[in-house]
């Protein structure tokens, strides 16, 4: 399912010019907002987005668009991409430098629940729910549920529906998918170096999914238990691992990978389907399904905040002596 994502993605971004555009200098400190009162920027006001999950693919024609209607709250857009594991670190250094240049960070939800543990992330919910639209009419009811894992430290933006793990693969190449676990690990041995999945620890969405099922599918004696319960999913990953010939650092690499033949089978989500094939990356030969009894996972992006942002009084100052 998906969230009407424009009107989030506006208010969302509205929130943040109004969190980093405070006027008033007392209205930030370096622990982040202690006031809801958001007066708008006396000047508009330069943002800096950094992107840890792939939504900018989606999501920044719609972020421009809100910059160029409210040309009094938003000078320009910083646009970054960064990875899921790095995040955590660098807002960390930023913060302890006490110089915090990232204004919102769209992100998927391990590196969300790792900033929010380490106390990086402003609780933008619901202490600044009076400056978003209502989300109970916003949002979809699977969205609803997801977004509750955010503790409301992030906002969602899309997801919320079953995603994954799903399969996508080149007809010309694969004739016969494999529809099971132990199907597919017959078909990676004869195949070598052609299936693909991201690195799990990437926040790859397919990658996890396709983990994450992997305990269920195989019957293992505690799904939940990842260190006790995973004797039978740990021996298939060793095995398959063996006809894998890397592991991307995100899933993007894996899709352009499919897309130039480098692969003929990849994990994917729904979502990611829907924006390879709009996006041309993949074509009209390449499709989509899922396994025989699919064990599927929702997932989702967020809008985060990161503590310490400067007042819109300073901000110039501060990123000309940062070097921004």
């Amino acid at each position: 399912m998906k969230i009407k994502s424009a009107a989030i993605l506006a208010a969302a971004a509205l929130l943040v010019t109004a969190l980093a555009g405070c006027s008033a200098p007392s209205h930030r400190t370096a622990a982040g907002p202690t006031s809801t009162s958001l007066p708008k920027p006396s000047s508009p006001i330069t943002l800096h987005i950094l992107d840890v999950s792939g939504d900018l693919n989606t999501s920044k024609p719609i972020i421009q668009a809100f910059a160029k209607a409210n040309p009094k709250l938003v000078d320009s857009i910083q646009f970054e991409t960064g990875s899921a594991p790095d995040v955590v670190g660098k807002v960390q250094a930023e913060q302890q430098a006490g110089r915090v240049d990232i204004d919102m960070i769209l992100t998927g939800p391990l590196a969300l629940a790792q900033m929010a543990g380490q106390k990086q992330l402003v609780k933008v919910l619901p202490t600044y729910s009076s400056h978003l639209p209502d989300l109970d009419k916003t949002l979809t009811p699977a969205a609803k549920d997801f977004s509750t894992l955010a503790n409301g430290y992030g906002v969602i933006t899309s997801g919320g529906g079953w995603a994954g793990p799903i399969w996508a693969y080149n007809k010309a190449k694969v004739t016969d998918p494999p529809k099971t676990p132990q199907a597919l690990l017959a078909w990676a041995k004869a195949n070598p170096g052609k299936f693909v999945y991201a690195n799990p620890t990437s926040g790859s969405g397919p990658a996890n999914a396709f983990i994450d099922a992997l305990p269920y599918m195989l019957k293992d004696k505690d799904p939940g238990d990842p260190i006790n319960g995973w004797d039978k999913t740990w021996a298939y990953l060793k095995e398959l691992n063996q006809y894998i010939a890397r592991y991307p650092s995100s899933t993007s690499p894996t899709f352009v990978g499919l897309g130039d033949g480098t692969y003929d089978l990849a994990a994917s989500e729904a979502g990611w389907d829907l924006l390879e094939h709009s996006t041309k990356v993949l074509g009209s030969s390449y499709g989509i399904y899922a396994f025989d009894h699919p064990i599927l996972s929702s997932d989702g992006h967020f809008i985060a905040v990161p503590k310490g942002c400067p007042p819109a009084t300073s901000r110039s100052t501060w990123r000309s002596r940062a070097g921004c």
